[in-house]
């Protein structure tokens, strides 16, 4: 399980309050021109803020150009459940009565 920072970077904070002003959602290249910021560290901290929920993100195709989109959803963290999950392989053994399967050769009888 990660667990996030409840502190944003100042790259993320700013991205954030620049997708605030806006009414519409931006591309990645807008923030990262706005921004002045190189792509990559851009990208970074946009999905470090889709994933603690700040933001929310789509896929929309504009002239054969799929392009991530960016929305500004709110300024606290969303809290997503933790769902346990059950292991892969179990140590514990089933033992089928006999009635509920085919033995032809008499294996264990």
């Amino acid at each position: 399980m990660i667990k996030w920072k409840s502190t944003m970077t100042d790259k993320q904070s700013m991205i954030l309050s620049y997708l605030k002003k806006r009414k519409t959602p931006s591309t990645l290249k807008q923030i990262y021109l706005q921004m002045k910021m190189e792509k990559r560290p851009c990208d970074q901290a946009l999905r470090q803020l889709a994933n603690k929920g700040y933001i929310k993100t789509w896929m929309t195709m504009n002239t054969f150009v799929k392009e991530r989109v960016y929305e500004y959803v709110t300024d606290k963290i969303v809290e997503k459940p933790v769902i346990k999950q059950a292991p892969k392989f179990s140590k514990t053994r089933i033992k089928l009565d006999p009635k509920y399967f085919n033995n032809p050769f008499n294996i264990g009888q």
